[in-house]
């Protein structure tokens, strides 16, 4: 099956939160894996299956069948039939029979693999054909396509201090050696009349320490 040149687009469409490939995994041209083949086939690039959950979502919204290119396309847009950031298209590229190696159903059905496994021998698949698309499940020994999926990229921010943190802290710091001052003056001095200054600087240290706190 040709594989059309993805110029200036990313390799990948992020769909529920998943970066779903463009292009059936192909690796040094083999393109039906059985189970135990698609799940190394696809650590190997650094990515993995889907889901049997994440297959029904990625269904849920619907599918459109393409008649000119032999697929169906799936995603929030599904029936614009284009490649856009929210769908993406899955080929009708039958599969490779696990008794004698034939291909069966090109261009009629796809059958695209799924992580989760069902009952030996059994594992969960997606398979569709013109009418409709569904997850069940069928035999691990059969070669079927694989579609790729990732986790989507999520950047680590570093927090800010902001001007607003440092002048609170500086402010706690600050009423906290103050009342700590006043209160030894109290004592070794007897100047009881400090022990005043020293509670207004504790309620100080309480007011910035709750603005500090919310603020964080």
């Amino acid at each position: 099956m040709k594989t059309t040149a993805l110029t200036g687009k990313q390799p990948f469409v992020t769909i529920n939160g998943l970066r779903w490939d463009r292009e059936n995994l192909s690796i040094d041209g083999k393109e039906y894996f059985t189970h135990e083949e698609a799940i190394k086939a696809a650590a190997s690039v650094g990515k993995r299956m889907p889901t049997q959950d994440e297959w029904e979502a990625l269904l849920a919204p619907g599918s459109t069948w393409d008649a000119e290119k032999n697929g169906r396309w799936f995603g929030a847009d599904h029936e614009l039939k284009n490649d856009s950031k929210e769908s993406i298209f899955l080929p009708a590229a039958g599969y490779r029979s696990h008794s004698n190696g034939s291909l069966n159903s090109r261009d009629c059905y796809g059958y695209y693999r799924s992580a989760c496994k069902y009952s030996v021998p059994l594992a969960y698949n997606m398979y569709f054909s013109s009418s409709g698309a569904i997850v069940g499940n069928t035999y691990r020994r059969h070669g079927f396509s694989v579609r790729c999926v990732a986790e989507k990229a999520t950047k680590t921010k570093r927090k800010k201090i902001d001007r607003f943190d440092i002048s609170v802290r500086t402010s706690i710091i600050a009423f906290s050696a103050i009342a700590a001052i006043a209160t030894l003056e109290a004592i070794f001095y007897r100047a009881y009349e400090h022990l005043y200054y020293a509670l207004i600087c504790l309620v100080m240290i309480a007011a910035n320490t709750y603005q500090y706190l919310k603020n964080n």
